[in-house]
């Protein structure tokens, strides 16, 4: 089932993944599970996810490493059609934030602008589709930041944004978790 891609989209995508990192505090390890709401915007639709991100492999100078990206994510109302991708390895996982502002050449003071309870992790990676009627794998980016206070409503919040192969296109977030997400 094809989705409508576009350069226009692809960038968009990499540049709201950059922004976010880039006042961020990121981290080097994520994970959780849970579900989010589903991009075809139906209130009781759900996307259910596990995920897995671990940097290793990082290089302080430009704020990128490679390393774990492990899970599964199933979107089954998505607008296009049902998404069922397995997340199958790190490609560009963002480092500390400070890290992030070096690269960017920001200061790191932008980095005061998110709150000390939020820690997210992003990156991009490669994914295999699940699903027979849209075989084949791509690159997908993640974007998931953990609100950090125990037993309070979640605030956690996921985004994935498909940027080739067989869902090319799919977009689904920033929305919150039912669930947890857990940063370090």
């Amino acid at each position: 089932m094809g989705r409508s891609t576009g350069t226009r989209r692809v960038v968009l995508l990499s540049v709201s993944a950059v922004v976010a990192a880039g006042i961020s505090g990121c981290a080097m390890n994520g994970f959780g599970a849970g579900t989010i709401g589903s991009s075809d915007g139906v209130a009781t639709d759900r996307a259910a996810f596990t995920i897995n991100y671990h940097i290793t492999n990082y290089h302080p100078s430009t704020g990128v490493g490679s390393g774990v990206l492990s899970g599964v994510y199933v979107d089954s109302r998505a607008a296009g059609g049902p998404v069922r991708l397995k997340f199958d390895g790190l490609t560009g996982g963002l480092g500390p934030c400070t890290d992030q502002a070096r690269a960017l050449g920001l200061p790191a003071s932008v980095c005061a602008i998110v709150g000390a309870d939020e820690q997210c992790f992003a990156g991009t990676g490669r994914y295999v589709s699940l699903d027979s009627a849209n075989p084949g794998s791509g690159q997908v980016g993640v974007v998931g930041c953990d609100n950090g206070r125990a037993g309070a409503p979640s605030t956690d919040t996921l985004s994935v944004n498909v940027i080739s192969g067989p869902y090319s296109g799919y977009s689904n977030g920033p929305k919150p978790v039912v669930g947890n997400l857990t940063t370090k």
